[in-house]
């Protein structure tokens, strides 16, 4: 009986040092993933991955500060307060992450996939966005103030109430995009696509859509009650008061 007892005890002290050297290890592989170096970078992503860590919450509230994971694959990552300020994701797929209430201003998401990703409430302060894919992105609400979206695809994203305030968005695309009571003062979006005549390919999505007051041939971003002034600069020959975007006087 004794004996039973000891091996009993001696079990489940084994089974919790295995646990504490499991978590141990997960905290510095965690901890490797915010790496500068991008070998060192990825090949921490890679185990994560294999592990099932990215979607199961480990990475919620990570410290990923000037990670170089540049062309990293966290597709559906769950990333909810991870804070990001500075960190190299170029080329990399986020996909379907979840970056809600993330920090990731000056960060490098140039040509990164953002297909899906769920934005909402983000900080996005400065960041380089140049050439991403945020098609069906949801950015409500997200802080995108001075961010570089120059060649961006916004196609469908849910922009609003976005702060967009001095944004570069020169040659983005933002058809179908909902920029409903988004702030643009400053914003520029020259050359920027919010109009498409090709109606058949958002036939299924348009169900319900805001009609437009400009030309009702032509799929357009939402701009109800989005603020601009007289610094934005708009597309030639788009008139944002006509689609319901309000001029606003002052400096924002």
């Amino acid at each position: 009986m004794i004996d039973q007892l000891y091996r009993w005890r001696e079990k489940v002290y084994q089974q919790q040092i295995d646990e504490s050297l499991a978590a141990e290890r997960k905290r510095n592989i965690i901890r490797q993933m915010a790496s500068r170096s991008n070998d060192f970078a990825l090949e921490a992503a890679r185990i994560v991955k294999n592990e099932g860590w990215l979607e199961d919450g480990s990475l919620k509230g990570a410290d990923l500060t000037e990670a170089n994971l540049q062309r990293a694959d966290l597709k559906g990552a769950n990333l909810q307060r991870a804070n990001l300020v500075a960190a190299n994701f170029q080329g990399s797929t986020l996909a379907l992450a979840n970056l809600q209430n993330a920090r990731l201003d000056d960060i490098n998401l140039q040509d990164a996939n953002l297909f899906m990703a769920d934005l909402q409430s983000t900080r996005i302060f400065e960041a380089n966005l140049q050439g991403a894919d945020l098609t069906e992105a949801n950015l409500q609400g997200a802080d995108l103030r001075h961010a570089k979206l120059q060649g961006a695809d916004l196609a469908g994203a849910n922009l609003q109430g976005a702060d967009l305030r001095h944004a570069k968005l020169q040659g983005a695309y933002l058809v179908w995009a909902n920029l409903a009571k988004a702030k643009l003062q400053g914003a520029d979006l020259q050359m920027a696509n919010l109009k498409d005549p090709d109606l058949e390919k958002f036939s299924t999505i348009l169900k319900g859509w805001p009609s437009t007051r400009q030309d009702p041939d032509l799929v357009i971003a939402n701009l109800e009650g989005a603020t601009y002034d007289s610094r934005t600069i708009w597309p030639e020959d788009f008139y944002p008061i006509a689609v319901g975007a309000i001029l606003v006087d002052g400096q924002g």
